[in-house]
């Protein structure tokens, strides 16, 4: 009783609620079984769905349901395997591959869904991901026989043919006769795949097998042999034949193909299918030219818009597209909003020419320069050669206009043509060479025979003539540019200075008068006239050229007038004179060393100062020209002299060796000779100076190298070393046979001898 109590503790009313309660909890039991069932018979009724489909043979409604239910149960290996295999119905490889491993990942256990996996690679020839899958594998599945065969024709394809041939050594002997890809790889490692008809007729059959994989490649070998041949319609036959049987592989080759043949409709419409496989991005972009091609600008803007998002060289091939349906349109800001954004990495013709249009705009030469190059180094560009030279005309004028030489004539480098020379290049170039200090001479004799009359042309064969020392052709060639009308007064200055070089000095006074004349006004050719009478001692040109100057009001070269009268006075004789007109001129201070004229009339006022024996000013004057002149090892052995003269010996050393070091000629020679004597560095001397002394009239020379030879006798007996001494006496005695120290020694080297205390 006790116990009912107990269990009747609850009132009426909160029983029927706990019942109440207990009621719905079951239902919602019920219901959450009922939904999992639905969900699962939903399933289970599209997978249904799915298998009726596939055997109806209608796989793209089929792949719909089942990718749906994979989704939803990602862990169920029977659906993952019943994918992969959909997948491997519809041709797509590398789908399938991926699946395949997704199989594997769920169940490790069965190895047949890697080997599944990897036929499924061969079947799309990705061979290199082939590779890399099997790499990991187990050796129990990576030695299988199928499995090494697979991985011999991988390696084969890679380009490792010793590995693949290695790999399938590994196979039994008889397993060329079971499997089909075993035969083939040992035909194709046995026979040499030549177009015969032995050769044709086994890869046929091969071509006819069931293995995906097999018949692809003996059809893709079939292929080449034709295209070697150039059988091109047999070749796009085979492949034609290749991307029946094997869509995602056949259908990109067979659209490159036509590609290449300029078939650029055909391509078009075999790409287009063949993007449901997937295309590389080198195959986009032959697809979108070929749309571009065929004005397919709508087409173009399509497929570019399938490329707007991913990595860079996703996002790169849509700029390109951009680029290209721009370049269609003539929308030249459009193309120059897209151009600068591509690699070099876009090198077909429509991209080059493109690239092209658009930097020679923007008078971009470094670009045009790479581009030009591109077009005349590889042989499948050469054809553009003509159309581009035509694109960069307007470029080439703008630079010339613009005095633009140094761009100018990069550009001529690369579109110099013997067949077409261009007259702006020609000058461009030549000058550019000239103002580099070497003119081609190969460069120059082709711009005199293209065009014998241009005056730049002529200019720059007459300067070049001259630098070579060959004044009867710079003659020649200033007269010919005179007698075509181009009386410049550089081409007549050309003129004086070939005349000057032949020793015509008479008629080159007379050709320099004539041009002071037409040219008073110009202050090179003042200062020019200047140096050449005093070079040639022409006084009376001098008092010619102080009348002209005095009579020129604008000239501005008045202040010339001290100079010249102190040139005149030194050719008269009045160093004092002369000294005191070069003195008025540094004080005013207006000849700039930079300007050649300028810097050849301080080198002979210089010179003027330090025959006057105004060293200290000499000195500072050849310090300014140091920098700047044209001949500095001139300069620096001037230095060198009057710096010895000023009592500065190491300073004067020092810029005689400067140009010692560089240029062995008698005259560097003598002054780093004197300099090492008046330092002390005898035996560096006598060796420098020795090959000099033998008929030497430089009473310096003699003195120096004499000097040199008694001290190292000297040194060489006071240290004992007698055949040293002996060495240096006999040296000094045949050449002054009457020299007393020589004498002298030789006689104390020799009684040294007699007593013994010498050795020989």
């Amino acid at each position: 009783m006790e116990k009912n109590s107990k269990t009747s503790v609850l009132s009426g009313p909160m029983k029927k609620l706990v019942l109440a309660g207990a009621a719905v909890a079951v239902v919602a039991t019920s219901l959450v079984g009922g939904y999992f069932g639905v969900r699962h018979y939903r399933r289970v009724s599209r997978v249904a769905e799915a298998e009726k489909l596939m055997a109806a043979g209608d796989y793209d409604q089929a792949e719909v349901l089942l990718r749906y239910c994979v989704l939803a149960d990602r862990d169920n290996e029977k659906l993952v395997v019943r994918f992969a295999e959909l997948l491997e119905k519809q041709k797509r490889w590398r789908d399938a591959a991926e699946v395949w491993s997704m199989a594997g990942a769920l169940n490790p256990y069965n190895k047949e869904y890697a080997v599944n996996a990897l036929r499924a690679l061969a079947s799309g020839r990705e061979y290199r991901s082939l590779l890399a899958m099997a790499g990991p594998l187990p050796s129990a599945v990576a030695e299988r026989d199928d499995v090494l065969a697979l991985r011999s024709l991988a390696e084969f394809r890679a380009g490792s043919q010793k590995t693949a041939q290695e790999l399938f050594l590994k196979l039994p002997a008889n397993e060329a006769a079971k499997s089909p890809l075993a035969g083939l790889l040992l035909f194709i490692f046995g026979e040499r795949l030549d177009d015969t008809p032995a050769v044709r007729g086994k890869l046929e059959a091969f071509a006819g097998s069931s293995d995906i994989a097999v018949a692809g490649e003996a059809m893709l070998i079939l292929a080449k042999i034709d295209i070697n041949a150039g059988d091109f319609e047999k070749a796009g036959t085979v492949l034609k034949r290749l991307s029946e049987l094997n869509p995602e592989v056949g259908m990109p080759i067979l659209g490159d193909f036509y590609f290449d043949e300029g078939k650029f409709e055909a391509a078009s419409v075999v790409y287009e299918k063949a993007m449901y496989y997937g295309l590389t991005l080198k195959s986009v972009i032959c697809y979108g030219e070929s749309l571009a091609y065929s004005k397919d600008i709508g087409g173009i803007e399509k497929l570019a818009g399938y490329f707007r998002s991913g990595g860079k060289p996703e996002l790169m091939t849509g700029c390109y597209l951009d680029a290209l349906a721009a370049y269609l349109k003539g929308d030249d800001a459009k193309v120059d909003e897209f151009v600068p954004k591509l690699d070099e990495s876009f090198d077909s013709a429509l991209a080059v020419m493109i690239q092209l249009s658009s930097y020679a705009r923007h008078d971009n030469v470094p670009q045009v320069v790479r581009l030009i190059r591109l077009i005349r180094g590889l042989p499948r560009l050469n054809y553009l050669y003509p159309y581009a030279y035509d694109m960069v005309q307007p470029l080439i004028t703008r630079l010339y206009d613009q005095v633009r030489i140094n761009s100018l004539a990069s550009l001529a480098r690369v579109l110099a043509s013997p067949g077409a020379p261009n007259l702006l290049l020609t000058r461009a170039l030549l000058l550019d060479e000239m103002q580099g200090g070497t003119v081609a001479q190969l460069d120059l004799n082709n711009a005199l025979k293209n065009f014998p009359d241009d005056p730049t042309v002529l200019d720059v064969a007459a300067m070049h003539a001259m630098q070579r020392g060959d004044f009867a052709e710079m003659l020649n060639l200033a007269v010919r540019n005179l007698d075509n009308g181009n009386r410049t007064s550089a081409v007549i200055m050309q003129q004086v200075i070939a005349l000057e070089g032949l020793g015509r000095i008479d008629e080159a006074n007379h050709e320099f008068q004539e041009l002071l004349k037409s040219f008073p006004d110009d202050s090179g050719i003042i200062k020019n006239y200047l140096a050449f009478c005093v070079r040639h001692s022409e006084v009376s040109g001098l008092d010619l050229l102080a009348d002209a100057v005095k009579n020129n009001k604008n000239s501005g070269d008045d202040r010339l007038l001290p100079l010249i009268a102190a040139e005149s006075s030194m050719l008269r004789g009045d160093t004092k004179d002369a000294v005191a007109g070069v003195r008025r001129i540094l004080a005013e201070n207006f000849l700039d060393e930079r300007k050649p004229e300028d810097a050849e009339l301080l080198f002979r006022m210089a010179g003027l100062l330090g025959v006057a024996n105004e060293n200290d000013d000499a000195i500072k004057i050849y310090q300014r020209l140091k920098p700047v002149y044209p001949s500095p090892e001139v300069i620096r052995l001037n230095l060198s002299e009057l710096l010895s003269a000023v009592g500065d010996r190491a300073q004067a050393l020092s810029e005689a060796e400067a140009v010692w070091k560089t240029d062995d000629g008698d005259t560097s020679r003598r002054i780093y000779g004197l300099r090492l004597y008046e330092s002390g560095k005898y035996e560096m001397a006598e060796r420098v100076l020795g090959k000099l002394v033998d008929g030497e009239t430089d009473d310096r020379v003699s003195a120096a190298w004499s000097g040199s030879a008694e001290e190292l006798i000297k040194q060489a007996f006071a240290a004992g070393k007698y055949g040293e001494c002996r060495k240096y006496c006999n040296k000094l005695y045949k050449r002054f046979p009457e020299n007393r120290v020589a004498l002298e020694y030789a006689d104390k080297v020799a009684a040294v001898s007699n007593d013994g205390t010498a050795a020989k």
